[in-house]
């Protein structure tokens, strides 16, 4: 499910998940919907944590995110590992305040 903090939320990882693509060429049995509401009750830690109050409006500001990104961008790292056509490997730290803050599946 999409939680309050704009990220998906599962049962056993949180909202500590990463979306990638699978193309399968079989017939696969739905498993159908699940019970569960990680913010209901919740007091929202991860729309506190957020330093750019990208929260502050009661619901999520994309543009105020991507300031906090941006930084990343700014101080993105070089580091010793090269990829395979010799170019060099580059690190960013992206905010993950949010998505930390959360106390889904701890």
């Amino acid at each position: 499910m999409i939680g309050k903090n704009n990220l998906v939320i599962t049962p056993q990882f949180g909202p500590r998940v990463r979306l990638r693509a699978l193309f399968l060429d079989v017939d696969l049995e739905p498993t159908g919907p699940i019970e569960f509401e990680p913010c209901e009750g919740c007091d929202m830690p991860c729309r506190q944590a957020c330093p750019q109050k990208a929260f502050r409006s009661g619901s999520y500001s994309r543009a105020l995110c991507d300031i906090e990104m941006g930084k990343a961008e700014a101080n993105e790292v070089i580091v010793e590992n090269w990829k395979d056509d010799g170019s060099p490997d580059r690190v960013r730290k992206y905010c993950r305040a949010c998505e930390l803050a959360c106390p889904v599946a701890r």
